[in-house]
């Protein structure tokens, strides 16, 4: 079965300003950003957290994933959709977040 990813560019357009307001605030301490569609919140959380957080299988990818953009500059937002049952991931490289 394949997993097909839902479309959430709509609602991070919607909450794009407060993303990039959590990226800039916590930037230094390279986080992972959590919008989550149900609470209506932006969240910069602790990269090592969140990623530990995740099931067994994901942590490796995430962390790959995570520290290529972050060596860059960009930033891993994750969308949390509890009416979908989803988490998905999304990454911004330096240059989007100007």
């Amino acid at each position: 079965m394949v997993n097909k990813l839902n479309d959430y560019s709509e609602e991070l357009s919607l909450y794009w300003s407060i993303i990039l307001q959590a990226w800039n605030d916590f930037r230094d301490k390279n986080p992972i950003i959590e919008c989550d569609l149900s609470e209506q919140t932006v969240a910069a959380i602790p990269a090592i957290d969140y990623i530990n957080y995740l099931s067994e299988n994901d942590r490796v990818k995430t962390r790959q994933i995570y520290d290529n953009v972050t060596a860059k500059g960009g930033m891993m937002v994750f969308i949390r959709d509890n009416e979908k049952k989803t988490l998905q991931s999304y990454t911004y490289g330096a240059e989007e977040l100007e």
